[in-house]
């Protein structure tokens, strides 16, 4: 009865259709979904994934700067307020004026190359620095960073610790 109704219905009862429906071929096509899904969520997730990188990078227009070697100072409190108005406090370092609000990734300094990561650091003030002929301020020249220390034991062990030629990378972003 059965090969009567596929004959009437003209199937052929051996057809590739009809081999779709198999289990062996169902489990194929069930893989073979499972693998494209992911590929395809992969693929997606890294377009999407480089441009919030990118655009994290790159928030207002600005750039990440290149790693340069400075030197590192300390500076204790003045009774002053730093230069974004704020009282200092420990995590802070005085740069030059146009990188206040940003954040100061340094790294110690190994033979002239970047050596290992010492801290992350809000640019709250400028200072003054050394004197340099012709230039004025070291700080404002982008040659010295002062790191923020509550008292003077603090900081002489902090460059003790690290020496004074350090690496400064400055990123956009909010401590």
């Amino acid at each position: 009865m059965k090969l009567d109704l596929i004959e009437i219905a003209n199937i052929p009862s051996r057809s590739h259709k009809a081999e779709i429906y198999s289990a062996k071929a169902r489990k194929r096509y069930k893989l073979k979904g499972i693998v494209y899904s992911i590929l395809l969520a992969l693929v997606f997730g890294l377009f999407f994934g480089f441009c919030h990188i990118k655009s994290v990078a790159c928030a207002c227009g600005a750039e990440i700067i290149t790693p340069r070697l400075v030197e590192m100072t300390y500076y204790l409190p003045t009774g002053n307020n730093c230069a974004n108005t704020k009282p200092p406090h420990e995590g802070i370092v005085a740069f030059a004026p146009e990188y206040i609000g940003d954040t100061a990734i340094i790294y110690a300094s190994d033979n002239g190359k970047i050596g290992d990561l010492i801290g992350f650091y809000e640019i709250y003030d400028t200072g003054f620095g050394k004197y340099l002929d012709g230039i004025g301020s070291s700080i404002k020249a982008v040659k010295t960073i002062d790191v923020f220390f509550e008292n003077d034991a603090d900081g002489k062990e902090f460059i003790r610790e690290h020496g004074n030629q350090v690496y400064i990378q400055v990123v956009k972003a909010v401590g």
